[in-house]
């Protein structure tokens, strides 16, 4: 992912309107905090936090691995406001939200338990999943509370600066996508899950995950594409499949796979 957004930083000007000289940003927020420098600085140390915390949990155990693993959330609870700030919100300067930070940790929460769960082995025991589907649930019902009170928040507001980004987002196909990650992000997979039979269950712990991640996406794609228009969907959708591909293609390295072993080896003893 490091090597991924490398051409994203020698490319700000393509996709930032603040890095390009363009208006938006208020003149302190540009000069002291939106510029080069200092953005290429800032994710420069959210890649070096996660990298450090990639590299040493599957390699310790016990109380290490637990201070490790304490220290890395509390790093990931502070880097991910900024980082949402600068990667997602800075699209479309001035608009700016507190709860956004907070918004793309439970996203990736969600993400990570659906994944889990998606691929959940046939002989995990009950009891466990049903706590992965317990932990997706409360996740999902986080992301469409905060969603939901920005919107309410925001577009009563009427603050021209802020509502300004929803108004950009309020016709055909980010209405189409706003509406498929409710459906499919929020209303399904939290009503199924609501049920205890299905959070027990591996083929319904898959089928809720599957239906998730395709809701999350649609999501992703509706906070960062509209600024592009409509063609950068195109864009998007390369995107998704090359950088799948990319995964796929390291998880089966040697060296992915070693990783794996140890970290298995270590918990099972």
């Amino acid at each position: 992912m490091l090597l991924l957004v490398l051409p994203v930083l020698a490319l700000l000007p393509a996709l930032y309107p603040w890095a390009a000289g363009g208006a938006g940003a208020d003149p302190d927020v540009a000069h002291y905090y939106l510029n080069w420098p200092f953005f290429i600085g800032r994710t420069a140390v959210a890649f070096c936090g996660w990298i450090v915390i990639a590299l040493a949990l599957p390699r310790l155990t016990g109380t290490a691995a637990a201070l490790i693993g304490a220290l890395g959330l509390i790093f990931h609870g502070f880097i991910i406001g900024i980082v949402g700030l600068d990667w997602v919100l800075a699209l479309q300067p001035p608009f700016h939200s507190t709860s956004f930070g907070a918004d793309l940790a439970f996203l990736q929460l969600a993400s990570a338990l659906a994944w889990t769960a998606l691929l959940i082995p046939a002989s995990e025991d009950k009891q466990t999943r049903a706590d992965l589907g317990g932990l997706l649930l409360a996740t999902l019902l986080g992301i469409t509370y905060i969603n939901f009170m920005a919107l309410l928040v925001i577009w009563y507001g009427d603050l021209p600066n802020r509502v300004f980004w929803f108004v950009d987002r309020d016709h055909w196909p980010w209405t189409l996508l706003a509406a498929f990650f409710f459906i499919c992000g929020s209303v399904v997979p939290i009503f199924s899950l609501f049920v205890g039979r299905v959070r027990a269950s591996v083929l319904g712990l898959r089928v809720v995950a599957a239906v998730t991640l395709v809701g999350i996406a649609s999501f992703e794609t509706y906070l960062v594409v509209p600024p592009f228009g409509v063609v950068a969907l195109a864009a998007t959708a390369l995107a998704l499949l090359a950088i799948g591909a990319l995964t796929l293609a390291f998880i089966a390295t040697p060296w992915a796979r070693l990783s794996v072993y140890r970290w298995r080896s270590a918990h099972a003893a």
